[in-house]
Parts: structure tokens; sequence; C-alpha cells
């Protein structure tokens, strides 16, 4: 199993999923299933997590368990599907992540599917039906009035 994360950064969220990934297969290796994790740190930038995934797929690992942050598990699932290796993101939320990818898969709901829940809540429980927006313009390409 390869794991691609970034660990130079040592962001609590990204050392709680590879210490679980590392218990699972402890866990596993313990009941008589062969197991071996081949970790690749991605760094903090996107050309890291690039060179990390080709890195990755040079070796053996039949499943790839990467990136939390979206933006960062794009590049990996790019790749991922020209390597043809099974891909599962823990929490990457944004639907490019998965779109018309056969390999890739996410273990949490979508970004889009979270939006239309938490807006029927507003709506049908709290009675609200209004909402604001914030946005990172620049990531987004949105046009935003200056103040």
């Amino acid at each position: 199993m390869g794991v691609v994360f970034d660990l130079s950064a040592r962001r609590e969220p990204t050392n709680d999923v590879v210490r679980g990934i590392e218990f699972a297969a402890a866990k596993l290796r313990r009941q008589g299933i062969e197991i071996q994790l081949e970790t690749f740190d991605s760094k903090s930038y996107g050309l890291g997590t690039r060179e990390a995934m080709l890195t990755m797929l040079k070796s053996h690992s039949d499943l790839i368990i990467p990136e939390v942050d979206s933006s960062k598990a794009v590049i990996v699932a790019e790749i991922d599907e020209k390597g043809r290796r099974v891909m599962i993101t823990p929490y990457a939320t944004s639907p490019i992540v998965t779109a018309g990818l056969k390999y890739v898969f996410r273990t949490c709901f979508s970004d889009d599917f979270q939006g239309m829940r938490l807006a029927e809540f507003a709506v049908h429980e709290l009675k609200r039906g209004t909402a604001a927006l914030i946005i990172d313009s620049e990531k987004h390409g949105a046009k935003v009035p200056a103040a």
C-alpha cells in the first residue's frame, strides 16, 4: 500500500490519518493478512506531490492512500488514473478529485453533497432562507467587488 502525504509539515490531521493507516495495517498483520506500507512525502507544495506520486508508481503498491487536501489530491488523482492503481482519499472533498475517474475514490462526502444538505438543514430545520458564502476569490476565479 502506498501512502502519499505531506509528512514534512507535521500537520495534525495528516499525522492522524497516517497513524490510523499504520494502526489498521498492524491489525491486519496480526490477523495474518500480509500488508506492507510504503510512505512517500509529498512535502507542502504541488510539485512535491507530483514527485512523490511518480516515485510511488514505480513501487509495487496496489492501493494508494493519498492526500487529505483536495488541491493536492487532484494532482495525485490525475497521475493515479494513468497508472491504473486504486486510490482512496480519506477526506479530499472537492468533486473534481474523482470526476470522471475509474480508479479514484473518496471515503467522505463531496463538497456539493455537503452543501446541498447544509442548505436543506438551514431551510427546513432552521427556517432560514438566506446565506452568506465566503470563498477564496483568487483560488476560484470569482470577481469580487472592492470594498
